[in-house]
C-alpha cells in the first residue's frame, strides 16, 4: 500500500515558508512603530553590548567601556533580531505540533493494541470457561459410568453367590 501523502508536514513546510516573508513584513511594520522601534533600538543596543563584551572576552582582553550603536543600526539589529525570533517561534511551534501530533498517534495505536489485547484476553477467558465446563461434564460423565459399573459389578457379584449357593446346594448334574 503506497504511504498517503504527509499533508500535515507539506503544511508545516508551508507555513515555515511563510514565515520568513511574515517576518520581514513584522519587522518594517515594528521599526515605523513608535514605540516598538524604541524598544527594537533597546533590543538592539543590547544585543550590540552582549556581542561585543563575548567577542573582547574571547580574544582575552578585560572589558572597560564599549560605545553605542548609532539609532539607524540599533534598530536594524533589534529588528533583525525580532524577525528572527518570529521564524524562530514559527519553526518551534511548527515542531511542537508536530511532536504533538506524533505523540497522539502513537498513544492511540497502544491505546488501540491494549484494547486488541484485552479482547484476546477475554475470548481466551471465555474459552478456559467453557473447556471447564466440557472437563466438568466430563467427569461427572465418567462418575455416573463408574458408579453404574460398580451397581453392575455388585449385580454380577451377587449373582455369582446366588450361582455358588446353587451349586453347593445342588449337586452336579450329569449329562
Amino acid at each position: 500500500m503506497a504511504a498517503a501523502l504527509p499533508l500535515t508536514k507539506l503544511l508545516a513546510l508551508l507555513i515555515k515558508t511563510l514565515s520568513k516573508p511574515l517576518s520581514k513584513s513584522l519587522k518594517t511594520s515594528a521599526a515605523s512603530h513608535p514605540s516598538l522601534s524604541h524598544s527594537l533600538n533597546l533590543l538592539g543596543q543590547a544585543s550590540h553590548q552582549i556581542t561585543a563584551r563575548l567577542n573582547i572576552w574571547s580574544s582575552g582582553f578585560k572589558v572597560k567601556n564599549i560605545g553605542r550603536l548609532n539609532d539607524d543600526k540599533a534598530l536594524q539589529k533589534g529588528s533583525d533580531i525580532f524577525g528572527e525570533t518570529i521564524v524562530l517561534s514559527v519553526a518551534s511551534g511548527v515542531v511542537i505540533f508536530e511532536y504533538q501530533s506524533s505523540a497522539a498517534k502513537a498513544k492511540a495505536k497502544e491505546e488501540a493494541k491494549m484494547r486488541e489485547m484485552e479482547a484476546v484476553d477475554v475470548e481466551l477467558q471465555t474459552k478456559i470457561r467453557v473447556l471447564q465446563k466440557r472437563v466438568d461434564v466430563l467427569e461427572r460423565r465418567q462418575l455416573r459410568i463408574l458408579g453404574t459399573v460398580k451397581v453392575d459389578e455388585d449385580e454380577v457379584r451377587q449373582e455369582i453367590i446366588q450361582e455358588k449357593s446353587k451349586l453347593i446346594t445342588k449337586p452336579l448334574e450329569k449329562k
